[in-house]
């Protein structure tokens, strides 16, 4: 997921014909978006967010996370895909951590593990969409190259994993105060993309950010691999 604080990104590239034939393939690291936040602080890297400073109590952050492994269909079907996609994916790459910057989680490409901010993520559904979320990137990681610098690239990446990890369906809409009716899951989907991209040092502006989510739109929100459908 993404963060306003903080700039990252990933690509996903499949063997199938998806819509990433159209892109040269890209893998990142990127944050668990908070709507709330409105604050705008560019240039900051995966390194500066996923800093853990080691005083939060992750015991809650822990239970669930282990939970979520055994329990979780979404997440033990990611894991699984990556296994299947030819990377190996061990419960230990998940890590619980206290985080400073107002991001949920990230996959940190410099250690391959999927970092969870225990003082910011709340609950066992929460922890399982941010896992779900963080595992689809994993997963387009381990099949793909990184372009930092190219927003279609990483607005595709967004649309994919808002898409996919169950962070906008109705519910969690809900909890974050929008309540529309109306294509309210693709509302939620172009949002959180376009609130990623524009975190790019490459992005001039939110226009520079829309632009580039609307013209990958079409065939990555339609793209759900490794799933037949969206789940």
């Amino acid at each position: 997921m993404i963060s306003e604080d903080c700039f990252s990104f990933f690509f996903f590239f499949f063997k199938q014909k998806t819509a990433y034939e159209m892109l040269r393939s890209l893998v990142g690291s990127e944050m668990c978006i908070r709507d709330r936040y409105q604050r705008r602080v560019r240039g900051r890297t995966i390194a500066h967010c996923m800093e853990d400073t080691g005083e939060g109590d992750m015991t809650e952050c822990n239970k669930h996370k282990d939970r979520a492994l055994r329990e979780n269909p979404m997440v033990k079907f990611m894991m699984t895909a990556l296994q299947k996609a030819g990377c190996s994916w061990e419960v230990d790459k998940f890590k619980c951590i206290t985080c400073s910057a107002p991001v949920e989680a990230g996959y940190d490409q410099r250690d391959e593990k999927i970092k969870i901010c225990g003082n910011n993520v709340h609950g066992y559904n929460a922890v399982c969409v941010v896992m779900a979320h963080e595992l689809l990137h994993a997963f387009d990681a381990c099949r793909a190259h990184t372009d930092w610098s190219n927003l279609q690239h990483h607005a595709c990446t967004e649309i994919r994993a808002s898409n996919l990890s169950g962070e906008c369906k109705w519910g969690q809409e809900v909890l974050r105060g929008m309540t529309s009716f109306q294509r309210q899951h693709q509302a939620c989907v172009r949002r959180r993309a376009v609130l990623s991209v524009k975190m790019n040092p490459n992005c001039a502006d939110e226009a520079a950010a829309q632009a580039a989510v609307a013209h990958v739109w079409d065939k990555c929100y339609n793209d759900p691999a490794p799933f037949d459908r969206v789940p």
